[in-house]
């Protein structure tokens, strides 16, 4: 009979009921036609351990694991690879057998268990960054409020053979103070992406031209990069008058990229909880360049880790309001069978650095609260200044 052992494996394992279907798997054809037998098998979890009897009554060991957890192995059929000291003949049987009787053979992957107990269900990994390590992606420019936190980026990227520098010097922007990291693939690239993106050019020729350069350098798509540099150009700031009304910038693109078809793959109003596929703002919210940025992202971070990939897009799959003062509050809808929005539910202000939610976040969070009207809408329906209201969805992707 087989026994069941204790020993562990770091990516798949036997399940003990799978007992009868691997002691069947290994068992040979009837011994008239050869001269060996089966004598024992054993069970480890990560492994199978089989003796065979052959002439002279000489004990042979076979050992055998999963493909992906012995890839070495040059002998293997689907489910297992084959190590020992057998002779030509009996390794023949033994891989014979396993192939006409290997099919009901499950093992159990402990991959994605092994990273939900380490992780935990609400933790999230930087998708771009991954991206970049990876090569996904040709740079990176990462801003955080926290010095000790853009210095570990910098080793972060250093260690993975990149290079990256960080701002001399704390930048002001959107009324905040910022430490701004760039990773490329050299020290001068690097150099060169805070150089374009030093805050201290005087005429809006230079801006747009440095901004041009510094979305190409870093991936970012050119039909974005152009609605960012219209609008840069237009807002010539964080906040400006816009059609009678003051409005933060974030919320003109957020009424210029709308879309009735908005992708979650394209939200870009998560960064501060550490949720995103992108760092730029999309010309449209269902634009195909963005999609194509984005999607690479997800498959990077998809085959390196499928539970936080999944995570992430449970994330990204939300309803958003945008504000004129740029306040982001993420909303709720009670819906019918046909997902149709019955009403609102809840209103709850978004992070906008780390986990840090403002005054002002929290004060628009409850005035959402309170509308009843507050859904999804085309822009071109509201007034100037009016509330953004976008609804990230669309289907998942990771081929």
């Amino acid at each position: 009979m087989a026994e069941v052992g204790h020993e562990t494996s770091p990516h798949f394992a036997l399940p003990p009921d799978q007992e009868a279907v691997v002691g069947a798997a290994f068992a040979l054809e009837p011994a008239s036609t050869h001269d060996y037998r089966l004598e024992t098998i054993s069970i480890e979890q990560n492994q199978v351990r089989v003796t065979y009897r052959g002439p002279g009554d000489a004990l042979y060991t076979l050992v055998c694991r999963h493909p992906e957890d012995d890839p070495d192995r040059e002998r293997r059929t689907k489910s297992f690879t084959l190590q020992g000291d057998l002779p030509p003949a009996l390794l023949d049987l033994v891989e014979a057998s396993l192939r006409a009787r290997e099919g009901e053979v499950r093992w159990r992957d402990l991959r994605n268990e092994t990273r939900k107990k380490k992780r935990g269900p609400q933790s999230l990994r930087d998708a771009e960054l991954l991206a970049f390590l990876r090569g996904v992606k040709p740079a990176l420019r990462r801003s955080t409020a926290d010095l000790e936190r853009a210095d570990e980026l910098v080793k972060t990227i250093e260690l993975s053979s990149r290079a990256a520098c960080r701002s001399r010097c704390e930048v002001r922007l959107d009324g905040r103070q910022w430490w701004v990291v760039y990773g490329a693939s050299t020290m001068a690239e690097a150099m060169q992406l805070r150089r374009l993106d030093a805050p201290w050019r005087v005429t809006k020729a230079a801006r747009a031209h440095d901004n041009r350069e510094l979305g190409r350098r870093l991936g970012y798509p050119n039909c974005c990069v152009e609605g960012f540099v219209s609008r840069d150009l237009r807002m010539g700031g964080w906040s400006r008058r816009w059609l009678g009304v003051t409005t933060h910038y974030r919320h003109l693109a957020a009424r210029e990229a709308w879309s009735e078809q908005s992708r979650w793959e394209l939200n870009p109003h998560l960064m501060g909880e550490g949720a995103s596929l992108i760092s730029f703002e999309p010309c449209s919210y269902s634009c195909p360049a963005a999609l194509t940025v984005a999607r690479a992202t997800f498959r990077a971070l998809y085959e390196e880790d499928p539970f936080a990939a999944e995570e992430l897009e449970r994330r990204l799959r939300c309803t958003l309001a945008v504000d004129a003062d740029g306040h982001i509050t993420r909303l709720e809808y009670e819906r019918g069978a046909n997902q149709e929005i019955v009403r609102l539910r809840s209103a709850s202000p978004v992070s906008e650095t780390f986990g840090q939610t403002s005054s002002g976040a929290a004060t628009a969070s409850a005035a959402a609260a309170k509308r009843a009207d507050i859904r999804p809408t085309p822009p071109s329906r509201l007034k100037a200044g009016a509330t953004v209201v976008v609804e990230f969805g669309g289907p998942t992707d990771a081929s």
